[in-house]
């Protein structure tokens, strides 16, 4: 049976700043802006577009940011019932000008549900509106989150304002859609819901977050600890970890290895813990051992650090210092990462630190305190190496660690623990990472009841399909995984296809398979093995110099009539065919062989076989001893071509010459005759 309970979660979910898609999901948000006239979300200040964001005033853009993120979470979720999001700008304290709570989020009702297994648990009112498929809380906001206005003042993090932009480039600034995607996080069921002052649980049920919980040393899930166990496990830095199968299979392949280690024979006693740097650079097989350089006065860097193994203070924790120690010989760097906690010890993240190539690494205050301790007493030996096997952020077993401090503060539990590289949405302090990217979030909030409608054999919301367990990604024309029909693309040669190689298909590349699934073929105007040419819907076998449709050039005997030819009639060329184009698409002529329209004879075959006897000039001339008149070989040819009707060449000037001889001789005739 469903209940429910008012609660304000926000105080113990806020976001620091440090100074320097399933296919088929869908959730709907709405914005609620609770600000009051000219303030905050309805701040009517003019503002110029940035990012991508158009609104023209900052409270316009703020709320442009805020809904961006919100469709963010929209794409990779499933409800039916509308996500409601109560939203301000206010003031929250600027503490020292260095650090500062961006933003505090929450759930502004929990509901007690039954999960999976049968059990009752506790969850924020929009998760439990998934689970019942209903809205529980019918005209209420499902989430909280108040931002914090002074940032944008610039004096509150010395000179660090918000950015509003879509695009992710903020700068030196913060960005405001990537703290907002962390809040709505907390308010869909990033949080532990139980009493961290006595250990207890809400009216003794264990919310959903917390089943996934579980301690190392222990050996238990939080729901199954007693009070006073619960109270322990909140003190077990990087012995907490994440229990969820979702999230298990993700952290395998998006998380890196690397785990830094730090020994000392003569300085024991250790913590173990310690984190890395992005200033440092590290190869994987690497192990730096040397002799310890400190300076108690606080230099920066130490004298005299060639070859040796520098250790610096918190004051000296900034990149620079040491790319000064490597510029002096230094071969490592143990860098002070100072924390309102005892443990663990952040990794020392700069948003554009200058490069350093030796290994840089991150202690705690204890034991920069116990090193220079040992170094006083003398020499002190180190070691510095790393553990390609340890996932960084993971336990042995690969479970993502959750953030626990020692002693506890706000942040403990419902955030992830810093030492994970990549940096991660859910850690509790901003630092460089792939803005806007949700990573493993999705994959948590998935093992706590976020699952989606996809695979549930039912077709629901923006699904083309569900065939629950026979969902496939690899059998032709089944239901895709995400619930997508089987379509060209998918990667699947599905029914009707002759090929599909995924996202690897191609309109331009030689011998793939198409766009359209078709085999690369003659006319789809990419060169293929085979072909001599492509023109796509530019082939033609009548265009003259074409591509053909066989895709082979545009040749003598083609049918086509190209530059250079003087006719072609493709299969009708001939050498021996009267009056034929000829086999080098040249027109047929005298002297060619064959004996065309108007020719007696052509070539030396009619020659040989000229009247025995007779002048060559009088065969050719028609008329014996014509004197002037030879044959078109200029010599003592036989038949040159003789005319029997109108030809070309020398045959035809012979017979204008007897033509003119004969109208000669008539002309005299008359002239006698008077």
């Amino acid at each position: 049976m469903k209940r429910s309970a008012r609660v304000c979660a926000l105080a113990a979910l806020g976001w620091v700043l440090a100074a320097p898609h399933h296919a088929a999901a869908f959730a709907e948000f709405e914005i609620i802006v609770a600000d009051g006239p000219d303030e905050g979300f309805n701040d009517p200040t003019p503002v110029a577009p940035v990012g991508g964001n158009t609104g023209t005033t900052l409270g316009e853009q703020r709320l442009q940011a805020l809904q961006y993120a919100a469709d963010q979470w929209g794409e990779v979720l499933d409800s039916i019932v509308v996500i409601r999001i109560e939203a301000t700008y206010d003031p929250i304290e600027c503490a020292d000008g260095v650090s500062t709570t961006l933003a505090l989020g929450g759930t502004t009702y929990l509901e007690f549900v039954t999960d999976e297994e049968g059990a009752e648990v506790v969850v924020p009112t929009a998760l439990g509106d998934r689970i019942e498929n209903t809205d529980l809380e019918p005209g209420e906001a499902d989430i909280s989150i108040q931002f914090n206005s002074n940032v944008d003042s610039r004096t509150c993090l010395d000179g660090i304002a918000w950015y509003y932009g879509l695009d992710g480039d903020p700068g030196i600034d913060t960005d405001m859609i990537d703290t907002a995607l962390h809040e709505i996080a907390h308010g869909l069921g990033m949080q532990s819901l139980h009493d961290s002052t006595t250990g207890g649980l809400i009216e003794g049920v264990p919310s959903a977050y917390l089943k996934r919980v579980y301690d190392i040393d222990i050996g238990k899930h939080w729901d199954d600890m007693t009070d006073a166990e619960r109270l322990t496990s909140q003190g077990n830095a990087r012995k907490v970890v994440w229990d969820g199968p979702r999230t298990l299979a993700e952290a395998s392949t998006l998380l890196t290895g690397g785990l830094p280690r730090v020994t000392s024979a003569q300085v024991p006693g250790l913590s173990g813990f310690y984190a890395d740097a992005t200033h440092g650079a590290w190869s994987v097989a690497t192990t730096v051992s040397g002799e310890l350089a400190a300076d108690t006065t606080g230099q920066c860097p130490p004298t005299n650090v060639n070859g040796r193994v520098v250790l610096l203070p918190w004051e000296c924790a900034h990149s620079g210092w040491a790319a000064l120690a490597e510029a002096d010989g230094a071969i490592g760097v143990l860098v002070e990462s100072a924390t309102d906690w005892e443990l663990p010890v952040m990794p020392l993240d700069e948003p554009m630190p200058e490069p350093v190539g030796i290994p840089v690494i991150a202690i705690s205050t204890a034991d920069l305190g116990r090193l220079i301790d040992g170094a006083l007493a003398g020499t002190v030996m180190v070691e510095l190496s790393i553990d390609e096997s340890a996932l960084l952020g993971a336990d042995d077993e690969g479970r993502v660690m959750l953030n626990i401090t020692r002693p506890e503060t706000t942040s403990s539990l419902a955030h992830v623990e810093p030492l994970a590289r990549p940096n991660l949405l859910m850690e509790p302090i901003t630092v460089p990472r792939p803005l806007h990217d949700l990573d493993i979030t999705p994959a948590m909030l998935h093992d706590i009841g976020w699952i989606p409608f996809c695979g549930n054999g039912e077709i629901d919301q923006a699904e083309e399909c569900d065939e629950g367990e026979s969902n496939s990604d690899t059998e032709p024309n089944a239901c895709r995984t995400a619930c997508l029909d089987p379509a060209c693309g998918d990667g699947v040669r599905d029914m009707g296809e002759a090929c599909d190689d995924g996202a690897s298909n191609s309109d331009t590349i030689a011998n793939a398979c198409r766009t359209t699934c078709e085999d690369a073929s003659c006319g789809d105007g990419v060169l293929d093995m085979g072909e001599a040419c492509d023109d796509g819907e530019g082939n033609s076998d009548t265009i003259s110099d074409a591509c053909r449709t066989s895709c082979e050039r545009a040749r003598c005997g083609d049918g086509a009539l190209d530059d250079g030819e003087a006719c072609d009639d493709g299969p009708d060329n001939s050498d021996t065919a009267p009056n034929a184009c000829r086999i080098a698409c040249v027109v047929a002529s005298c002297d060619d062989t064959v004996i065309d329209d108007g020719e007696d004879c052509d070539g030396a075959e009619d020659r040989d076989a000229a009247t025995p006897g007779m002048d060559p000039d009088a065969a050719l001339a028609g008329d014996a001893g014509v004197p002037g008149v030879t044959d078109d070989h200029g010599g003592d040819a036989g038949c040159g071509c003789r005319i029997t009707g109108h030809g070309t060449g020398t045959s035809s000037a012979a017979a204008w010459w007897i033509a003119l001889g004969f109208i000669a001789r008539l002309a005299r005739r008359r002239q006698r005759g008077r």
